[in-house]
């Protein structure tokens, strides 16, 4: 844990906050926290900043909050469309995904999605929640993905709009033969990134997402797991926007 994510409203009007619980002992346990050290904190979708530890018990902590820093959305610019995989592989996704600074995230059914995949308690939001937050503490964000889900694969297509002029749009498939670093202008500002099911996307999907922008790409020409495929995409994918941020944006000479 590097920053400690809270919701407003365990805020008080002057900075207090008491906790209790599983989030205290993982303070005490994890963190070492002391009376009079400081350590970060957020609050959800708001500020940043950094509390002192007033006090600890058993199980309980008491802080002094104050809040100065700027909100810190997932400022990868990244939209992850993803065909929900296997339950145990969805829920450890969860927390790296909000770590890289996804900043949208649309699940979509798709032909070589098992119908038991989505019945799964990992995609309801009081489950997963909790892991994107776990994220957020990781990354020192303070602003989660937003996550929706479609049941009907045009559905989850026509949500992301028209491909946008600055935007790329990628679709994860062993078989191509262009790279995913060439396939990600450095003018591009922001990037919707399509993994399919570990069966790969079927004929008529792949026809629907090359239709609406989709361009095949791949780091290699092996087929990996749905988590490590999306943890090694999307590294590759915010290493270059920041490159090509940088080429946009040179600093003083």
């Amino acid at each position: 844990m590097n920053m400690l994510l809270l919701k407003e409203d365990e805020v008080s009007a002057d900075g207090r906050v008491s906790l209790s619980g599983p989030r205290a002992e993982k303070l005490l346990r994890d963190v070492g926290v002391v009376s009079g050290m400081k350590i970060s904190v957020g609050i959800v979708n708001g500020h940043a900043g950094s509390a002192e530890v007033l006090a600890t018990g058993p199980g309980h902590v008491e802080l002094a909050c104050g809040f100065d820093g700027t909100p810190t959305p997932g400022a990868s610019g990244i939209t992850l469309l993803l065909a929900p995989p296997r339950p145990k592989v969805m829920k450890r996704l969860w927390a790296p995904l909000s770590a890289l600074g996804v900043e949208r995230i649309v699940l979509t059914m798709a032909r070589g999605v098992r119908p038991e995949y989505t019945a799964t308690h990992w995609l309801l939001r009081e489950h997963f929640e909790p892991l994107l937050f776990e994220g957020l503490e990781q990354s020192c964000r303070t602003v989660p993905p937003i996550v929706s889900f479609h049941s009907r694969f045009q559905a989850a297509i026509d949500e992301l709009g028209p491909p946008a002029a600055c935007a790329a749009r990628l679709m994860a498939d062993p078989s191509a033969e262009i790279p995913l670093l060439d396939a990600v202008s450095p003018r591009a500002s922001n990037v919707v990134l399509a993994v399919g099911p570990e069966t790969g996307w079927a004929g008529g999907e792949r026809e629907i997402m090359i239709g609406s922008g989709f361009a095949p790409c791949c780091l290699g020409h092996h087929p990996q797991r749905t988590d490590v495929a999306c943890l090694a995409l999307l590294g590759a994918v915010a290493a270059a926007l920041q490159a090509g941020g940088r080429q946009r944006n040179p600093g003083p000479t």
